[in-house]
């Protein structure tokens, strides 16, 4: 289905995106598209806090 999805705020579906895109996250942006990530990030701030 990544050729149908358009996520808010993004003008490429994530069939269009690179991996990094879809599944990457970087310091200052707020959270990740994928599911995956977001819920690394709360199990890495469950697990080590906040730095």
């Amino acid at each position: 289905y990544d050729p149908v999805f358009l996520p808010n705020g993004f003008e490429k579906t994530f069939g269009e995106m690179s991996a990094e895109q879809k599944h990457g996250w970087k310091p200052g942006q707020p959270t990740a598209l994928s599911h995956r990530a977001r819920a690394f990030q709360k199990f890495a701030k469950a697990r080590l806090g906040s730095a």
